[in-house]
């Protein structure tokens, strides 16, 4: 069993498709549920199934019995509570923080979607960018606003990006627009 969990969606699509990629060439079985955490605890309904992966709001209790379950389960949550009882029940499962990235990891992320796109940055146009975007600042903003930002960019022919094209192409956003990240 393995729980996902976490604040970037990106992250989290990308865990559920190497999950998908493992379970390619076996009946796979594949349903976001929410709102049946009761339902789940009960074996039968993953009867027959080679794997399952299930969106659930939070850990809720006699979901124990999920481990004796005889498919790949993953649960995909957003805010995994340690201090829950269920949380110590299943402290064994495999569980992958799936988290805003922080300055390096996500410079190269940027870099990595550039070059895909054929194209450079200059340093300042990279600060600017980083300003521009509000990753870490502003909840609402994912990796995947991101890869809009640089194929909107490379969509208008701009292979080397500097500050003045990224003024033009890039809006700026206002404190009133900001919803402060809580990790």
């Amino acid at each position: 069993m393995k729980i996902i969990y976490g604040n970037e969606p990106y992250l989290i699509d990308c865990e559920i498709s190497k999950i998908k990629k493992q379970h390619q060439e076996t009946t796979f079985y594949y349903e976001w549920i929410t709102g049946m955490e009761k339902e789940i605890s009960r074996p039968s309904l993953l009867y027959g199934r080679k794997a399952a992966i299930l969106k659930l709001p939070e850990l809720s209790d006699g979901m124990e019995s999920l481990l004796d379950a005889e498919c790949d389960v993953c649960i995909v949550i957003e805010k995994l509570d340690k201090r829950r009882n269920i949380y110590k029940k299943l402290s064994s499962c495999e569980q992958v923080k799936c988290n805003k990235l922080e300055m390096p990891m996500l410079k190269k992320f940027i870099l990595r979607e550039l070059s895909r796109c054929s194209m450079n940055i200059r340093e300042d146009a990279f600060s600017l960018f980083l300003n521009r975007v509000q990753y870490q600042e502003n909840c609402s903003i994912s990796l995947y606003t991101i890869q809009t930002y640089i194929r909107q960019m490379s969509v208008e022919k701009q292979n080397n990006c500097h500050t003045s094209i990224l003024c033009m192409s890039m809006p700026m956003y206002r404190k009133i627009q900001m919803n402060k990240c809580t990790t």
